[in-house]
Protein backbone atom coordinates (compact mmCIF):
# COMPACT_ATOMS: atom_id res chain seq x y z
CA UNK A 1 0.00 0.00 0.00
CA UNK A 2 1.63 3.32 -0.53
CA UNK A 3 1.79 6.16 2.08
CA UNK A 4 -1.37 8.51 1.61
CA UNK A 5 -0.94 11.55 3.77
CA UNK A 6 -3.39 14.29 3.76
CA UNK A 7 -2.93 18.00 5.53
CA UNK A 8 -5.38 20.35 7.51
CA UNK A 9 -3.96 23.42 8.11
CA UNK A 10 -4.27 26.99 8.49
CA UNK A 11 -1.79 29.71 9.02
CA UNK A 12 -1.58 28.53 13.16
CA UNK A 13 -1.37 24.91 12.58
CA UNK A 14 -1.50 21.76 10.23
CA UNK A 15 -2.90 18.46 10.79
CA UNK A 16 -0.36 15.66 8.88
CA UNK A 17 -2.80 12.63 8.35
CA UNK A 18 -1.07 9.67 7.55
CA UNK A 19 -2.41 6.13 5.91
CA UNK A 20 -0.39 3.64 5.32
CA UNK A 21 -0.67 -0.50 6.00
CA UNK A 22 -0.36 0.46 9.90
CA UNK A 23 -3.22 2.41 10.05
CA UNK A 24 -3.38 6.07 10.43
CA UNK A 25 -1.24 8.72 12.72
CA UNK A 26 -1.57 12.34 13.04
CA UNK A 27 0.90 14.70 13.82
CA UNK A 28 0.64 18.32 14.40
CA UNK A 29 2.93 21.23 13.23
CA UNK A 30 2.48 24.92 15.05
CA UNK A 31 3.15 27.91 13.05
CA UNK A 32 5.54 30.99 14.29
CA UNK A 33 3.22 32.99 12.42
CA UNK A 34 2.31 36.08 14.24
CA UNK A 35 -0.99 38.15 13.78
CA UNK A 36 -1.24 41.56 13.13
CA UNK A 37 -1.86 42.91 17.51
CA UNK A 38 -3.45 46.41 17.73
CA UNK A 39 -1.83 48.26 20.53
CA UNK A 40 -4.92 50.39 22.56
CA UNK A 41 -4.54 53.96 21.16
CA UNK A 42 -1.58 53.46 18.50
CA UNK A 43 -3.01 55.22 15.51
CA UNK A 44 -0.23 55.55 12.82
CA UNK A 45 0.71 53.70 10.14
CA UNK A 46 4.35 54.13 10.63
CA UNK A 47 7.14 54.95 12.91
CA UNK A 48 10.17 56.91 13.32
CA UNK A 49 13.52 55.35 12.70
CA UNK A 50 16.03 57.91 12.80
CA UNK A 51 15.28 60.77 10.20
CA UNK A 52 13.40 58.20 8.49
CA UNK A 53 10.01 57.39 8.65
CA UNK A 54 8.89 53.40 8.31
CA UNK A 55 5.76 51.94 7.58
CA UNK A 56 4.70 49.13 10.48
CA UNK A 57 2.35 47.44 8.07
CA UNK A 58 4.83 46.98 5.29
CA UNK A 59 7.65 45.30 7.44
CA UNK A 60 4.68 43.51 9.34
CA UNK A 61 3.73 41.97 5.89
CA UNK A 62 7.11 40.65 5.08
CA UNK A 63 7.98 39.61 8.59
CA UNK A 64 4.66 37.39 8.12
CA UNK A 65 6.23 35.77 4.58
CA UNK A 66 9.23 34.79 6.13
CA UNK A 67 7.38 33.09 8.54
CA UNK A 68 4.91 31.64 6.19
CA UNK A 69 7.49 30.63 4.31
CA UNK A 70 9.43 28.53 7.15
CA UNK A 71 5.86 27.08 7.98
CA UNK A 72 5.31 25.72 4.68
CA UNK A 73 9.14 24.15 4.41
CA UNK A 74 8.44 22.23 7.76
CA UNK A 75 5.09 21.05 6.42
CA UNK A 76 6.26 19.72 3.07
CA UNK A 77 9.70 18.27 4.56
CA UNK A 78 7.03 15.76 6.78
CA UNK A 79 5.77 14.95 3.29
CA UNK A 80 9.00 13.55 1.66
CA UNK A 81 7.60 10.53 2.46
CA UNK A 82 3.80 10.22 0.66
CA UNK A 83 3.49 8.71 -2.37
CA UNK A 84 -0.18 11.01 -2.52
CA UNK A 85 -0.47 14.49 -0.83
CA UNK A 86 -4.05 15.82 -0.32
CA UNK A 87 -4.04 19.27 1.36
CA UNK A 88 -7.78 21.17 3.05
CA UNK A 89 -8.86 23.37 4.61
CA UNK A 90 -10.92 26.38 5.58
CA UNK A 91 -8.44 29.63 4.25
CA UNK A 92 -6.42 30.62 1.71
CA UNK A 93 -3.15 29.28 3.19
CA UNK A 94 -3.85 26.13 1.77
CA UNK A 95 -3.60 27.62 -1.96
CA UNK A 96 -0.25 29.04 -0.96
CA UNK A 97 0.94 26.01 0.33
CA UNK A 98 -0.09 24.37 -2.97
CA UNK A 99 1.85 26.40 -4.84
CA UNK A 100 4.98 25.94 -2.72
CA UNK A 101 4.24 22.39 -3.55
CA UNK A 102 3.93 23.18 -7.44
CA UNK A 103 7.72 25.09 -7.01
CA UNK A 104 9.23 21.69 -5.74
CA UNK A 105 9.94 19.02 -8.52
CA UNK A 106 9.34 16.18 -5.52
CA UNK A 107 6.25 16.94 -4.45
CA UNK A 108 4.66 18.36 -6.80
CA UNK A 109 3.79 15.06 -8.82
CA UNK A 110 2.74 13.84 -5.45
CA UNK A 111 0.11 16.22 -4.95
CA UNK A 112 -3.31 14.42 -5.28
CA UNK A 113 -5.98 17.20 -4.62
CA UNK A 114 -6.78 20.68 -2.98
CA UNK A 115 -10.39 21.71 -1.36
CA UNK A 116 -12.13 24.12 1.01
CA UNK A 117 -12.96 22.41 4.33
CA UNK A 118 -14.35 23.82 7.78
CA UNK A 119 -12.60 23.70 10.49
CA UNK A 120 -13.04 20.04 11.36
CA UNK A 121 -11.88 17.37 14.51
CA UNK A 122 -9.15 15.35 14.23
CA UNK A 123 -11.25 12.57 13.42
CA UNK A 124 -12.96 14.28 11.27
CA UNK A 125 -9.52 14.87 9.23
CA UNK A 126 -8.83 10.86 9.37
CA UNK A 127 -12.62 10.18 7.78
CA UNK A 128 -11.98 13.19 5.09
CA UNK A 129 -8.67 11.71 3.95
CA UNK A 130 -9.84 8.15 4.05
CA UNK A 131 -12.62 9.13 1.51
CA UNK A 132 -10.54 11.25 -0.07
CA UNK A 133 -8.27 8.85 -1.20
CA UNK A 134 -11.01 5.96 -1.77
CA UNK A 135 -12.61 8.61 -3.97
CA UNK A 136 -9.93 8.86 -5.80
CA UNK A 137 -8.58 5.44 -6.22
CA UNK A 138 -12.04 4.82 -7.90
CA UNK A 139 -11.74 7.23 -10.43
CA UNK A 140 -8.04 6.04 -11.10
CA UNK A 141 -9.89 2.53 -11.55
CA UNK A 142 -12.55 3.74 -14.15
CA UNK A 143 -10.05 5.61 -16.22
Amino acid sequence: MEKEMGVWLDSEKAFLISLDEQGESVSRIDSDVEHRVRFRGEKKGFHRLGGMLSNRDKAHLERKKHQLSSYFHLVMNNLKEADKIFIFGPSTTKDWLEREIRKNHDLNSKLAGVENSDSVTERQMIARTREFFNEHQQKRIKN
